[in-house]
């Protein structure tokens, strides 16, 4: 009899595993068929089907697909309770983002920085700050509109659309001065974002519409641009556009942009800095798209335009010549970086 006990013992703990495996199975397939309805709005499960996966893992996955398809459908009762259950799960933490966006279009604006303030604020999200802004609009909190809408305007692109009323109430405001313009135009500019920077420029002055459409118009045809480089007055602005037309040809081409860097680099006064950036900006180029001349090059750079790039580059176009002593050279001048095992297997090779 004990025998007995034990062999049936024995087979209800071997069955388990079975039963419990083929539960979970069940319920993935009823998930995955639920879940592809579920984003489309539809709810398809019955009360049994419902009742088979309240318990799996990814329920809340499924009521968040369900909730963020329909949730003009939604009362905020059902949205709160979910989230305050489930809101530290990836897909409430969406479902509460598109809540929040939700809001902002009904233009419940009170509503959404209460879950703004709570969830949001300090992130950075230019979309949800400035949505925020027309909320302290509507509240007369003008100096936090003033200084947190200065910031927002002044960036190098053209900043989310739900900026535009802050922007304006700035501008009506008086807050959003000529000099705030010319900030932001220089900062267009650096960013390469010429488009923007003519945008800007209409609202300055001429001089300044004329720069934008100098940019525009060396960036649209750059080989054109370096061989009427004569023509334009020198300044340093001119001589910016020089280098970021040459820098923008060696990512494509290097050795075109190595003929253009030695047809004005002798014309103008660039500094040291600026001759190694673009020198070094050549090379490294020619190196990584293999040009017969990027050792020449890489080696020519001077002491202030090496850096750790150049050293890696310097390495591998040499291991790809076959060139051991420049391999051993190069590693070694790689400070705590030749301490990695590449550097350290190419280094005993070279040797």
């Amino acid at each position: 009899m004990r025998l007995v006990f034990l062999l049936c013992t024995v087979a209800a703990i071997m069955a388990r595993p079975a039963t419990a495996d083929a539960d979970i199975e069940q319920q993935r397939e009823a998930f995955r068929a639920a879940y592809a309805k579920a984003e489309l709005g539809i709810w398809s499960l019955d009360l049994q089907q419902e009742r088979q996966l309240s318990g799996y893992v990814l329920w809340p996955d499924l009521r968040a697909a369900y909730m963020r398809a329909t949730l003009r459908h939604r009362s905020d009762d059902e949205l709160q309770a979910f989230l305050e259950q489930h809101g530290t799960l990836k897909p409430a933490r969406e479902l509460r983002y598109r809540y929040a966006l939700h809001l902002a279009r009904q233009d419940r604006l009170d509503d959404y920085l209460r879950i703004y303030r709570q969830f949001y604020q300090g992130l950075e999200i230019a979309k949800l700050d400035c949505l925020a802004l027309q909320g302290e609009i509507e509240e007369g909190n003008d100096n936090r509109v003033v200084n947190i809408g200065r910031d927002l305007w002044l960036v190098g692109n053209s900043q989310a659309e739900e900026c535009d009323p802050v922007f304006t109430y700035l501008r009506d405001d008086g807050s959003l001065g000529t000099d705030l313009y010319r900030e932001r135009f220089d900062l267009a500019i650096k960013s390469r974002n010429f488009s923007l920077a003519r945008y800007l420029a209409k609202a300055i002055g001429s001089d300044y519409l004329a720069e934008a459409d100098l940019w525009r118009s060396a960036n649209a045809d750059r080989n054109s641009f370096i061989n009427q480089h004569e023509s334009f007055t020198d300044s340093g602005s001119h001589r910016a556009r020089v280098l970021y037309v040459i820098e923008r040809v060696a990512m494509r081409d290097p050795a075109t942009a190595a003929d253009m860097w030695r047809q004005v680099a002798s014309e103008y006064p660039f500094t040291g800095d600026q001759r190694d950036r673009i020198e070094r900006h050549i090379a490294l180029w020619a190196a990584r798209r293999h040009h017969p001349d990027a050792g020449v090059l890489l080696a020519a750079l001077r002491d202030d335009a090496v850096n750790t790039e150049v050293l890696r580059w310097r390495a591998r176009t040499a291991l790809r010549a076959g060139d051991w002593k420049t391999v051993a050279v190069s590693i070694g001048a790689m400070g705590d970086e030749q301490e990695e095992e590449v550097w350290q297997y190419w280094l005993s090779m070279a040797l």
